[in-house]
């Protein structure tokens, strides 16, 4: 069946129409590739479908991003509570038996040392025959010796009360000894420097005093004042007077000797009053110098209380020494002798217990197995490996 002309032409607007829409369609959202399709013939006397518009496929939602895994939670700290330590040991350090396995039999020395001296042990022991300067015979006097007055300085200077007597000077040496040690304490709270120090400072006195008194006993010298002291003696019935020997013309009335008085005014050699009296000043000095003036740790006022604490302490031993010629018991050689005596006494003992930057030193080894390599092979040993001071 044939359609009217007209309605033949509305067909073709409506065709046209449609297709323009479509095409409008495909401006906005046009396909990603495909190219726009042909249009389709139109047929006279048929009707015509506008051509369907592509369908645009969605486009494809974006895949979810993958989410990061939330870390995970740190597990809590597991605190491991170490086994309570053990006790130490009766022999570890700092505790009574290090010392008395590292120290006892030095202590024991020093005290029987002591003893023997406070005791005057030595007294008993005669001198020796005089090694320097004139020799006599005290049981068998040569008055012509003891009189020439070509000794009058050498022996025959007047006997002179003591300025500076030995138990002063005791008390003073172990007032400094202690007193360091306490000090020292006070301020480190190290024991083992404060064993160092007592121990050290009375090996310095009591090795000082025991190396004097040989020299006093080995070298047998004549005391400046020896004459006045064994005039007085022989008069005074001490010994027996020899022959030829006025007593009318001494004077016994200034002093009174002991026989152990004579016996001393034949120790000259050393000075035993210098000696002591450097061998506490030189170690304490060690010990200032180390604390105060050169070590790197010393306070700003350090150096200067350092410096004039170890002049004083050095000015009162060389007033002591001097003591010792103006009261006539030595002679020069002896005061320089002693004072070099004690003071290298001093500085070993300081050296066997500290070092140069006061620093104590520790006493322990240990005994470790060895493997040793000799002429027919290995062999098995022991070794002792530490410091022994």
């Amino acid at each position: 069946m044939s359609l009217p002309r007209s309605c033949r032409a509305l067909a073709l607007v409506c065709a046209v129409v449609v297709a323009g829409s479509a095409r409008a369609d495909d401006a906005v959202a046009p396909p990603p590739a495909a190219p726009p399709a042909a249009p389709s013939p139109i047929i006279e006397g048929e009707r015509v479908e506008p051509a369907p518009a592509p369908v645009t496929e969605p486009a494809a939602e974006p895949a979810p991003a993958a989410e990061t895994p939330a870390p995970a939670a740190a597990p809590a700290p597991v605190v491991l509570v170490p086994p309570p330590s053990p006790a130490p040991g009766f022999f570890a350090d700092d505790q009574p038996g290090h010392y008395l396995a590292w120290y006892g039999a030095e202590y024991v020395a020093v005290a029987a040392l002591a003893g023997l001296y406070l005791a005057d042990v030595h007294e008993l022991i005669p001198p020796g025959p005089a090694l320097i300067g004139p020799r006599v015979d005290v049981d068998d006097m040569d008055l012509e010796v003891l009189l020439d007055p070509r000794l009058d300085g050498v022996i025959g200077k007047p006997f002179l009360k003591e300025q500076v007597p030995s138990s002063a000077l005791i008390g003073v040496a172990a007032v400094t000894i202690l007193g360091s040690a306490g000090l020292d304490y006070a301020a480190t709270g190290d024991l083992h420097r404060t064993n160092g120090l007592v121990l050290g400072g009375l090996e310095a006195l009591l090795g000082t005093v025991l190396v004097t008194e040989v020299f006093k006993l080995s070298f047998g010298r004549l005391r400046p004042d020896f004459r006045d002291r064994y005039l007085n003696a022989a008069c005074t019935g001490v010994v027996d007077t020899p022959a030829g020997l006025d007593c009318a013309t001494v004077d016994t009335s200034r002093f009174r000797i002991s026989e152990d008085g004579l016996q001393d005014g034949m120790k000259s050699f050393v000075s035993g009053h210098s000696s002591s009296a450097f061998a506490i000043a030189t170690f304490s000095s060690w010990w200032l110098g180390s604390t105060l003036v050169w070590n790197k740790d010393r306070p700003d006022w350090g150096p200067a209380v350092g410096a004039l604490s170890m002049g004083t302490l050095l000015a009162g031993a060389g007033y002591v020494a001097s003591t010792r010629l103006s009261d006539n018991k030595h002679h020069p050689e002896d005061v320089v002798v002693g004072s070099l005596l004690g003071a290298t006494v001093a500085t070993t003992a300081w050296f066997v217990h500290f070092d140069i930057d006061g620093r104590a030193r520790r006493r322990s080894f240990t005994v470790v197995p060895t493997v040793g390599l000799g002429q027919t092979g290995t062999g098995n040993g022991l070794a002792l490996v530490g410091e022994l001071p």
